[in-house]
């Protein structure tokens, strides 16, 4: 100002990395993650290129991430190795002398859900079960064990083993014949991890009502079929008839023998003096 002048000086830094990040600081074994690497500033002409370390040689990472002119930010992708236990993973990204560092914790695949097909069957039938991991198995496979509920209902094995490599596995699920319908619920269990899940069994109903003719004379006998939709339990299954005339007279009751799915029967006819219409 007027005859008097000063010097100042103004350092303009060049960008760092502000932080190195994942979407989630424990996942998986096997899966693939993406990084986030953000720098203190837009990266100038020609872009900065940000050195990678990563202190586990099982980690399949790029060794450097490019971040474009006039951004702050650029992401990455890496695989992860299939562990037997937790494992942490240090990383380390740096640019112009100065660094970041990120500590992630790899977790074994354990449960993420047991299912079925179909999720409910008439009693007998048999069923099929699904365990998930929530990743890959490591070699030697992942042991996981099942117990259920009701085991006189619906029965499991007592292991599986989810082969290395693979994220699911199926085992059978024997039910036997019930009275009424029941939910039973199958718990898988692997590590400190469990998962539960439901089926159903269905208690038999009527599925086929036939009759040996759709019209006869008056007087003679007619026969009948009933088949269900499973095998008879224990005592074998009662199933109700009706009639809509008494021409027609079945037996009130019939019953489906334990162990079967249909029973036969005879219903007599009394004779009419018009043709009549009689619903069973």
């Amino acid at each position: 100002t007027g005859s008097l002048s000063v010097n100042g000086t103004l350092k303009v830094l060049a960008p760092r990395v502000f932080t190195i990040s994942f979407l989630s600081s424990t996942p998986v074994g096997g899966s693939t993650v993406t990084g986030l690497i953000r720098l203190t500033g837009k990266a100038p002409a020609g872009g900065c290129i940000v050195n990678i370390a990563v202190g586990h040689s099982g980690v399949t990472a790029p060794a450097t991430v490019t971040v474009d002119a006039g951004l702050d930010a650029a992401t990455f992708s890496a695989t992860l190795p299939v562990v037997l236990v937790d494992t942490v993973v240090p990383w380390k990204a740096s640019l112009n002398g100065a660094f970041k560092t990120y500590t992630m914790t790899i977790k074994p695949a354990t449960v993420l859900a047991v299912t079925f097909s179909p999720s409910s069957a008439a009693g007998g039938a048999p069923m099929t079960g699904k365990v998930t991991l929530t990743g890959q198995a490591p070699d030697g496979g992942t042991s996981v064990s099942l117990v259920s509920a009701l085991p006189g209902v619906a029965a499991v094995p007592v292991t599986v083993l989810v082969p290395a490599g693979a994220t699911n596995v199926s085992f059978p699920v024997t039910t036997v014949p019930v009275f009424s319908d029941t939910n039973v619920n199958i718990t898988a269990t692997s590590g400190a991890i469990s998962k539960v899940g439901t089926v159903r069994v269905l208690a038999p109903v009527v599925s086929v009502f036939v009759l040996s003719a759709s019209t006869m004379q008056g007087g003679k006998t007619l026969s009948g079929r009933v088949n269900i939709s499973g095998t008879a339990p224990a005592g074998g299954v009662v199933v109700t008839l009706y009639s809509s005339n008494s021409s027609v007279s079945p037996p009130m009751t019939i019953v489906v023998p334990e162990g079967t799915k249909t029973v036969g029967f005879s219903i007599p006819t009394s004779a009419v003096t018009v043709s009549t219409s009689v619903t069973l």
